[in-house]
């Protein structure tokens, strides 16, 4: 006798994806997932978690999502034009507080990222890590790791406060992260092209010989261009080309021309 389904099978969606197959559609967050019942009926009971005090919390899930992934200050849900805006559109919805967006509802929305991470993540066969550094407005130095797998996914960031970007702290992050999320299944890193990524790779290369390490083309045809541009000829057409650019932004009927 088959076995009958549980009550958290209609909380999903029967969809499918670019290739045809099965898929299922939160209808609370609208993330999607593979067929497979126990990371579904978890996925749906963590789901549910953030709505057991009333029916604002999926709106809530995704205003928060919203204001993450634009970077908008959480200062916003203050705005009495904004609060006016959403009791428009949304008479019945109550409005949380830049206290709880920015605390409670944060933390719920990260967790309930988490869990769709980790099931993109157990699904996917192989992977590719993909590393960045930059300095923030402190000139704290910040480096970032993303995983496509195949969809590009930020897996997380660190500070080299003390520590100094050398080849050896490079490879050590660049383990440490691979280690984390699944070594075996890591096929490819991407780095930019410095020398001290190059020696990073070559440390890491001896270690795991079947992996590729890979340097950033976009970031490799960039270093190109700006070679391409300090030669002097090349300035010189660079000069012509901004005092053409120059003169029809400054001439209105030539600049209707174009």
């Amino acid at each position: 006798m088959p076995k009958t389904k549980g009550n958290f099978w209609s909380e999903f969606e029967v969809t499918t994806d670019s290739n045809g197959k099965e898929k299922y559609k939160c209808k609370i967050c609208s993330g999607i997932w593979s067929k497979n019942a126990s990371r579904l009926k978890e996925h749906i009971e963590q789901c549910k978690e953030t709505g057991t005090s009333g029916t604002s919390k999926p709106q809530e899930s995704l205003l928060t999502r919203a204001f993450c992934s634009t970077g908008i200050s959480f200062n916003v849900i203050e705005n009495e034009d904004f609060i006016l805006f959403l009791k428009k559109a949304c008479p019945s919805f109550k409005i949380p507080s830049r206290g709880s967006l920015s605390n409670a509802l944060l933390n719920q929305e990260f967790k309930h990222l988490q869990s769709i991470f980790r099931s993109t993540l157990s699904e996917s066969p192989t992977y590719c890590l993909i590393s960045d550094g930059w300095s923030n407005v402190q000139r704290t130095s910040i480096v970032d790791y993303m995983i496509s797998a195949p969809k590009p996914i930020f897996f997380k960031a660190t500070a080299f406060k003390e520590e100094r970007h050398t080849a050896e702290n490079i490879a050590k992050g660049l383990e440490a992260t691979m280690e984390e999320a699944g070594i075996n299944k890591f096929s490819a890193i991407i780095t930019d092209n410095a020398p001290n990524m190059k020696a990073a790779w070559k440390m890491l290369k001896q270690k795991y010989p079947k992996k590729i390490f890979l340097g950033c083309w976009v970031h490799g045809i960039h270093l190109w261009m700006k070679d391409i541009l300090n030669i002097d000829w090349t300035k010189d057409i660079l000069e012509k080309a901004k005092k053409l650019s120059n003169y029809f932004y400054n001439h209105q009927v030539a600049l209707a021309t174009l």
